[in-house]
């Protein structure tokens, strides 16, 4: 418990000063609650071995958790028990125990498929046939935005957070044409700006 709340502690410091999001400090505290809490109980820090923490991922698969959120919640433990470390608690780190991870990558239209979608989008434009969508008429706006998204490399959540002062045009010269540099909100744990293609200027 000393070593959990000072892992909260640090991880409300970091919100403080902008390194991590306040969501952080809020799943730790969740993650202690609801999983570490019951199964460690009163156990010392000093007894929790590979094999203890072998049987705490055991609890948590057992649990229907995903390896996902097993990993999370693992990830918390790792950073307690190198609080403890740090703090003298504990002589040396447990291994960890790691869940396999299945690759699950995003599904991704290829390039006819993309192609199919403009050209069936410049149809309903046309009203053929006519698509509405809570009594406005689909138009080229919606187009725009698929080409927009694609060339921007953007995900449907991160045009909720976009506004037009995180968008310049970097215009073209002799070395290129003009394209878009999108200095949007910090996303999943990625701050760095976003460079366009072309397409995405018009």
């Amino acid at each position: 418990s000393t070593a959990a709340a000072a892992t909260i502690a640090d991880g409300e410091t970091r919100v403080r000063i902008g390194q991590n999001k306040p969501q952080m400090v809020s799943d730790y505290r969740d993650r202690l609650r609801k999983h570490c809490e019951p199964f460690f109980g009163n156990t010392p820090i000093t007894k929790i071995d590979a094999r203890k923490l072998r049987d705490f991922r055991d609890t948590l698969a057992a649990k229907g958790l995903k390896a996902t959120s097993i990993a999370a919640i693992l990830s918390f433990v790792s950073k307690v028990l190198r609080m403890a470390h740090e703090d003298g608690l504990i002589r040396q780190m447990p291994a960890i125990p790691r869940p396999p991870q299945k690759a699950s990558p995003r599904p991704a239209f290829n390039r006819h498929q993309y192609h199919h979608l403009l050209s069936v989008l410049k149809k309903i434009e046309k009203g053929k046939p006519a698509v509405a969508w809570k009594s406005s008429p689909i138009d080229r706006e919606l187009r725009d935005l698929v080409t927009f998204m694609v060339n921007g490399f953007f995900r449907p959540g991160d045009l909720f957070v976009l506004q037009h002062k995180h968008i310049t045009i970097v215009p073209g010269d002799t070395d290129g044409p003009a394209y878009l540099r999108v200095d949007a909100p910090p996303s999943k744990g990625h701050a760095d700006p976003i460079i366009t293609m072309p397409v995405a200027v018009a």
